[in-house]
């Protein structure tokens, strides 16, 4: 039985990670720089720090990333602005029946505290966590181990009695390096995934692992 139920957030319970593509993709298009579809999945999941690191190496330019940062974030806010942010479909759901039967859930996110917290707020998703992990809480990244070992750390359970929801590539092999039971929910489609990547379960949506969620806590 899993006694902690562990949510990413952007592209799990809100639909933020569509939002970022959009402006990364017209960012990169602005700048007249290539293999944007093909980098930009690359670093769903990833914080700030890491997303530097890895954008900066994948085109040798270690100012890069600073330079296109700036005009993607306005980018970003314009569009929350104008669409706001939905829900994922099954987030509510979800959250509200953990509750009602006493299941702890914790957010552990690569998003800083600060961003999160608005993003969340303009979401309009009501939740209960027992903690909440952010990316600024933490020296290495996703698809690192630290965050989830962070979690593991503050539950104060053992790892056979966690699991973790993700939608990305990076966040599920965080959790595989953790050594903790994810289930794989991915907002976007993946033709390639890395050697050794592995899931417990893996569904389109919250709304199809909501039963097999609940089977696995205390009644």
């Amino acid at each position: 039985m899993k006694k902690l139920i562990v949510f990413d957030m952007d592209g799990l319970l809100i639909d933020t990670e569509t939002i970022y593509d959009i402006a990364w993709l017209e960012t990169f298009h602005h700048f007249n720089i290539e293999n944007g579809p093909e980098v930009i999945p690359q670093m769903t999941g990833m914080s700030d720090a890491t997303s530097r690191a890895f954008l900066n190496q994948t085109y040798r330019d270690d100012t890069l990333y600073d330079k296109l940062l700036p005009h993607c974030n306005d980018l970003f806010w314009e569009l929350i602005e104008s669409r706001g942010i939905d829900l994922k479909e099954g987030a509510q759901d979800l959250l509200d029946e953990l509750s009602k039967n006493g299941v702890k859930t914790v957010l552990a996110t690569s998003t800083s505290k600060m961003r999160a917290l608005r993003l969340l707020e303009i979401s309009g998703l009501r939740y209960d966590f027992e903690f909440m992990c952010y990316g600024n809480m933490v020296t290495h990244s996703k698809p690192h181990p630290e965050m989830y070992e962070l979690v593991v750390t503050l539950s104060n359970l053992p790892k056979e009695e966690i699991v973790v929801l993700e939608d990305s590539i990076n966040g599920v092999l965080s959790c595989n390096a953790a050594q903790l039971d994810v289930i794989w929910i991915p907002e976007k489609e993946y033709p390639v995934v890395p050697e050794g990547f592995h899931y417990y379960k893996k569904f389109d949506s919250l709304v199809e692992a909501k039963n097999t969620i609940l089977a696995i806590i205390p009644e």
